[in-house]
């Protein structure tokens, strides 16, 4: 037996049972059971029907009627960690000592945001324990006691509409054997957050915040009785907000495929909500919902995970494999996705993913990386190269190196990078990072030939400081085996010589998981399944150097690229190729 202290109430006891945090083959299983309860357009009204007991006639809360489910991965372990007096949230700890987590100094900002939101509720309800139920409705109703919690932070409209969708999601686990008391408070805080965000939360913010809004508000007015005819205005909101920033294609303004994940993690359980409601979804939601899921599937390599552009940090292939269970389409081929700006090319078992688009819109561009003509590269289920993706939240001093050409697989001039910050201090104090800007013209083509599928591409980023255009044409052979890679520096029409000799590097960052040998004339590379890549660059000097990996929780990681060095007078070319050369080589890309 335990005895919970502090702010948990000391004469709450419980029996402690062994945990330990989740892996992957039990990730998978409660991805397909909980996709499974949502393959019923009936299942939300089963959920509607079991939290008949949880109504007090009596009471003023305001009734649930359905609850939206909540896909995002719950880690029972975390309540072992409170109970231990810790709280990790956004991938820093807080010790409590006796203290609530809204009582200490928050260890950082992103840290304070998630506190917030209360998405940690999912990990308290994951653990299964009576004494975790106790400590959530403890924790809520501290926050909605102290004025003081709900203020700063607390008061963003992306914050509150999170915390709306997570209450909503867990009350049943946070009502259900309640005091009455605690039902009246529950309403009342609920519906506080209902109404700031119905009177602020689509004037305050911008971007994806906005549409975060947008779709908290729907859902709460299709779970809570009496708000059915606060149901068109809400819906009209969200249908303009769809048409603003999401795309053609199913991408999202900024260009993040991370934005295109969390709203598919919003959007599914909201269209289950709609339909459980008896309502048919309207049709600018439904199509920007099946586009959303074919470019989620456009971008996935073959590891399950997503290509790492323009802010996509540590991607969950299991959680991109439980939403792509909602889309039985087919893996696509090589094609070129406008205007999302990224190409594929998938041959055999090799799937190459390819930034051919310009930074975002101003507003939208402050987690866009310098990134542009950059490639990641799978065969079979390994990956053999990916950019370094986003770091986490809690590593800001790495966002800006993250975020520049050298550290994309690409060509870089003069240690500089092909986008330019830019100093904006309204966007820098609501995102944290600039924005950037160029490069202002992309070109890109592609082209299907017997011999395999041929990429040609543009850009125009350094012309305006060293009158330079990089020209990039990559070939993938039709059994996938062979990648052939052909970059050039020249001046615009290749006429022009320039004054002096100007620097580059062509930068090919490996996978942290893969090994590499080298010798003077070609690299070669050993993925993690076995396979092996050799790397040539005819004519030049090749060096293996450190790299970093920024797409973990636990912050940079270790990696190694392949760079490739020289200069150029105005007119240069570089040749080059990654031959699958040995090893275990699969038969067919993965689905």
């Amino acid at each position: 037996m335990f005895q919970v202290e502090g702010f948990f109430g000391a004469a709450r006891t419980s029996r402690v049972r062994g945990m330990v945090r989740i892996g992957f083959s039990t990730h998978v299983k409660l991805a397909a059971r909980q996709v499974s309860s949502l393959g019923h357009r009936t299942s939300a009204r089963m959920v509607a029907q079991a939290l008949a007991h949880l109504k007090r006639r009596d009471a003023p809360f305001q009734h649930l009627v359905i609850v939206p489910p909540d896909l995002r991965a719950a880690d029972p372990s975390f309540w072992r960690e409170v109970q231990g007096g810790h709280f990790g949230l956004a991938g820093a700890v807080a010790e409590l000592n006796g203290r609530t987590p809204f009582e200490v100094n928050a260890p950082s900002a992103a840290w304070a945001e998630q506190l917030h939101t209360f998405a940690w509720l999912r990990h308290l309800e994951a653990s299964s324990e009576p004494a975790a139920e106790a400590v959530a409705r403890s924790l809520i109703e501290h926050w909605q006691r102290n004025p003081s919690c709900r203020d700063g932070v607390a008061t963003g409209p992306a914050v509150c509409a999170r915390r709306i969708l997570s209450w909503l999601s867990h009350a049943p686990f946070v009502l259900d054997g309640a005091p009455e008391a605690f039902f009246d408070l529950f309403g009342q805080a609920l519906a506080a957050d209902v109404k700031t965000l119905s009177l602020r939360g689509l004037k305050d913010t911008e971007g994806l915040p906005r549409l975060l809004a947008a779709t908290a508000l729907v859902v709460a007015h299709l779970a809570l009785e009496g708000h059915e005819r606060f149901l068109p205005r809400a819906l009209d909101h969200l249908d303009h907000e769809i048409e603003r920033q999401i795309l053609a294609d199913g991408g999202h303004l900024s260009r993040n495929p991370q934005a295109i994940f969390e709203l598919l993690l919003d959007w599914l359980p909201l269209k289950s909500c709609i339909e459980g409601r008896g309502h048919e979804p309207r049709t600018t939601f439904l199509q920007a919902l099946h586009r959303l899921l074919a470019l989620l599937r456009y971008l996935r390599l073959g590891d399950g995970g997503l290509a790492r552009f323009n802010g996509m940090g540590t991607g969950d292939p299991v959680a991109v494999a439980t939403l792509l269970a909602y889309d039985d389409e087919p893996p696509p081929g090589s094609t070129l996705s406008n205007p999302s700006g990224y190409a594929r090319l998938s041959c055999g078992p090799t799937i190459l993913i390819a930034d051919i688009g310009p930074p975002p819109p101003l507003v939208y561009s402050t987690t866009a990386h310098a990134g542009c003509l950059s490639i990641e590269v799978s065969s079979g289920g390994a990956l053999l190269l990916a950019n370094p993706g986003a770091p986490d939240p809690t590593q800001p001093r790495w966002r800006a190196v993250a975020r520049s050409t050298a550290s994309h697989s690409t060509v870089s001039v003069s240690e500089s990078s092909s986008s330019v910050l830019v100093r904006h201090p309204r966007l820098e104090a609501a995102a944290g990072t600039p924005p950037l800007r160029g490069p202002d013209r992309v070109t890109s083509a592609l082209a299907e030939t017997a011999q395999g599928v041929i990429l040609t591409a543009s850009h125009d980023g350094y012309v305006g400081r060293y009158n330079l255009e990089h020209h990039r044409e990559l070939t993938l052979a039709s059994d996938g085996a062979m990648l052939s890679g052909r970059d050039r520096l020249q001046t615009p029409g290749a006429q022009d010589r320039l004054k002096r000799d100007i620097p580059f590097a062509i930068h090919f960052h490996l996978h942290p998981d893969t090994t590499c040998t080298s010798d003077a004339d070609a690299v070669l590379v050993t993925l993690r399944d076995g396979q092996i890549w050799r790397f040539e660059a005819p004519g030049h000097k090749i060096a293996v150097e450190e790299s970093l990996s920024f797409a973990a929780s636990s912050g940079p990681r270790g990696a190694l690229q392949i760079v490739v060095r020289g200069s150029t007078g105005g007119l240069t070319e570089v040749a080059w190729n990654f031959m699958h050369v040995s090893g275990p080589r699969p038969s067919a890309r993965p689905r």
